[in-house]
Protein backbone atom coordinates (compact mmCIF):
# COMPACT_ATOMS: atom_id res chain seq x y z
CA UNK A 1 0.00 0.00 0.00
CA UNK A 2 2.02 2.66 1.29
CA UNK A 3 4.76 1.86 -1.99
CA UNK A 4 1.80 2.68 -4.47
CA UNK A 5 0.87 5.69 -2.80
CA UNK A 6 4.83 6.54 -3.30
CA UNK A 7 4.18 5.54 -6.78
CA UNK A 8 1.30 7.79 -7.37
CA UNK A 9 3.18 10.95 -5.45
CA UNK A 10 6.11 10.18 -8.16
CA UNK A 11 3.39 10.53 -11.05
CA UNK A 12 1.29 13.31 -9.80
CA UNK A 13 5.03 15.45 -9.33
CA UNK A 14 6.32 13.99 -12.67
CA UNK A 15 3.01 15.33 -14.18
CA UNK A 16 3.76 18.77 -12.14
CA UNK A 17 7.38 18.94 -13.12
CA UNK A 18 8.31 17.16 -15.93
CA UNK A 19 10.43 13.89 -15.70
CA UNK A 20 13.79 15.11 -15.75
CA UNK A 21 13.12 18.15 -12.66
CA UNK A 22 11.51 15.65 -11.13
CA UNK A 23 14.37 12.94 -10.72
CA UNK A 24 17.14 15.48 -10.00
CA UNK A 25 14.45 17.21 -6.84
CA UNK A 26 13.53 13.83 -5.68
CA UNK A 27 17.37 12.41 -5.77
CA UNK A 28 18.27 15.93 -3.91
CA UNK A 29 15.56 15.43 -0.89
CA UNK A 30 15.53 11.88 -0.77
CA UNK A 31 19.27 12.67 0.06
CA UNK A 32 18.51 14.93 2.53
CA UNK A 33 15.55 12.16 3.99
CA UNK A 34 13.09 13.82 2.63
CA UNK A 35 9.96 11.67 1.88
CA UNK A 36 8.13 11.48 -1.97
CA UNK A 37 4.49 13.11 -0.17
CA UNK A 38 6.33 15.77 1.26
CA UNK A 39 8.14 16.51 -2.11
CA UNK A 40 4.82 16.09 -3.79
CA UNK A 41 3.47 18.77 -1.39
CA UNK A 42 5.89 20.99 -1.77
CA UNK A 43 5.38 20.89 -5.61
CA UNK A 44 1.84 21.19 -5.20
CA UNK A 45 2.07 24.50 -3.14
CA UNK A 46 5.07 25.97 -5.85
CA UNK A 47 2.11 25.65 -8.29
CA UNK A 48 -0.56 26.87 -6.79
CA UNK A 49 1.82 30.23 -6.12
CA UNK A 50 3.04 29.99 -9.52
CA UNK A 51 -0.80 29.90 -10.92
CA UNK A 52 -2.14 33.00 -12.58
CA UNK A 53 -5.40 34.37 -10.99
CA UNK A 54 -8.11 31.51 -11.96
CA UNK A 55 -11.18 32.64 -10.02
CA UNK A 56 -12.08 36.49 -9.81
CA UNK A 57 -15.42 37.38 -7.16
CA UNK A 58 -16.62 40.64 -8.62
CA UNK A 59 -18.60 43.59 -5.97
CA UNK A 60 -21.78 42.11 -6.08
CA UNK A 61 -20.21 38.43 -4.86
CA UNK A 62 -20.33 37.15 -8.37
CA UNK A 63 -17.74 34.43 -9.01
CA UNK A 64 -16.16 34.39 -12.63
CA UNK A 65 -14.06 31.71 -13.88
CA UNK A 66 -13.44 32.71 -17.35
CA UNK A 67 -10.56 34.21 -18.35
CA UNK A 68 -11.86 36.67 -20.93
CA UNK A 69 -14.29 37.59 -18.52
CA UNK A 70 -11.38 37.58 -16.11
CA UNK A 71 -9.25 39.91 -17.76
CA UNK A 72 -12.04 42.25 -18.85
CA UNK A 73 -13.09 43.15 -15.10
CA UNK A 74 -9.37 43.55 -14.42
CA UNK A 75 -9.42 46.14 -17.48
CA UNK A 76 -12.16 47.85 -16.85
CA UNK A 77 -10.60 48.42 -13.26
CA UNK A 78 -7.61 49.89 -13.86
CA UNK A 79 -8.87 51.76 -16.74
CA UNK A 80 -11.54 53.71 -14.44
CA UNK A 81 -8.93 54.01 -12.01
CA UNK A 82 -5.46 55.71 -14.29
CA UNK A 83 -8.61 57.45 -16.53
CA UNK A 84 -9.71 59.50 -13.61
CA UNK A 85 -13.39 58.94 -14.82
CA UNK A 86 -14.65 58.23 -10.95
CA UNK A 87 -13.64 61.66 -9.54
CA UNK A 88 -14.83 62.08 -5.87
CA UNK A 89 -17.36 64.49 -5.70
CA UNK A 90 -17.27 67.63 -5.12
CA UNK A 91 -18.87 67.99 -1.45
CA UNK A 92 -15.94 65.56 -0.39
CA UNK A 93 -13.18 67.68 -1.80
CA UNK A 94 -14.64 70.65 0.17
CA UNK A 95 -15.02 68.59 3.11
CA UNK A 96 -11.28 67.63 3.10
CA UNK A 97 -10.35 71.07 1.93
CA UNK A 98 -11.82 72.70 5.12
CA UNK A 99 -10.85 70.19 7.29
CA UNK A 100 -7.04 70.49 6.87
CA UNK A 101 -5.47 72.46 9.08
CA UNK A 102 -2.83 74.78 7.97
CA UNK A 103 -0.48 76.44 9.77
CA UNK A 104 -0.24 80.25 9.21
CA UNK A 105 2.74 82.47 10.65
CA UNK A 106 1.71 85.48 11.87
CA UNK A 107 3.09 89.37 10.78
CA UNK A 108 6.16 88.86 13.11
CA UNK A 109 7.12 85.86 12.32
CA UNK A 110 7.18 86.66 8.76
CA UNK A 111 9.02 89.62 9.05
CA UNK A 112 11.48 87.56 11.43
CA UNK A 113 11.83 84.63 8.10
CA UNK A 114 12.84 87.68 5.69
CA UNK A 115 15.57 89.07 7.91
CA UNK A 116 19.64 88.38 7.01
CA UNK A 117 20.83 85.04 8.82
CA UNK A 118 23.59 86.36 11.44
CA UNK A 119 26.28 84.61 13.02
CA UNK A 120 24.39 84.90 16.76
CA UNK A 121 21.47 83.30 14.94
CA UNK A 122 23.37 80.49 13.76
CA UNK A 123 25.22 80.50 17.53
CA UNK A 124 21.55 80.39 19.21
CA UNK A 125 20.32 77.88 17.06
CA UNK A 126 23.06 75.10 17.62
CA UNK A 127 23.23 75.93 21.77
CA UNK A 128 19.40 75.06 21.86
CA UNK A 129 19.70 71.66 19.96
CA UNK A 130 22.98 70.95 22.40
CA UNK A 131 20.31 71.39 25.13
CA UNK A 132 17.45 70.01 24.21
CA UNK A 133 15.54 73.36 23.97
CA UNK A 134 14.13 73.42 20.47
CA UNK A 135 10.47 73.42 20.52
CA UNK A 136 9.34 71.07 17.60
CA UNK A 137 12.17 68.35 18.08
CA UNK A 138 10.93 67.18 21.54
CA UNK A 139 10.52 64.08 19.99
CA UNK A 140 14.28 63.09 19.68
CA UNK A 141 15.91 61.46 22.41
CA UNK A 142 18.55 63.42 24.32
CA UNK A 143 21.52 61.09 22.80
CA UNK A 144 20.59 62.58 19.55
CA UNK A 145 21.34 66.01 20.77
CA UNK A 146 24.26 64.87 22.46
CA UNK A 147 25.73 63.39 19.40
CA UNK A 148 24.68 66.14 17.21
CA UNK A 149 26.45 68.13 19.16
CA UNK A 150 29.93 66.85 19.62
CA UNK A 151 29.85 65.44 16.16
CA UNK A 152 28.66 68.59 13.99
CA UNK A 153 28.67 71.91 15.89
CA UNK A 154 31.99 72.97 14.51
CA UNK A 155 31.87 71.87 11.56
CA UNK A 156 28.34 73.64 11.13
CA UNK A 157 29.93 76.60 12.84
CA UNK A 158 32.72 76.56 10.65
CA UNK A 159 30.58 75.88 7.61
CA UNK A 160 28.59 79.08 8.47
CA UNK A 161 30.91 81.65 9.66
CA UNK A 162 32.74 80.60 5.70
CA UNK A 163 29.51 81.05 4.12
CA UNK A 164 28.40 84.43 5.66
CA UNK A 165 31.49 86.52 3.43
CA UNK A 166 29.78 84.64 0.17
CA UNK A 167 26.00 85.10 1.01
CA UNK A 168 25.00 82.00 0.26
CA UNK A 169 25.63 77.92 1.89
CA UNK A 170 27.72 76.03 -0.09
CA UNK A 171 25.64 73.31 -2.08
Amino acid sequence: MAEQLQQLHKQQAEALLGKHDHKCCTALLHAEGVRSGKLLSWLVKEEQQSAPVRVRLLGNGTIITCWPTINATFHDYYYRLYAGTDHPTPGNIHSFLCNLWIIMLNPLQKAELDEPLQLKDIRTAISQIAYNKTVDTNWLLNEYYATFFTQTTQHLLYMFISAKPLGRLPV
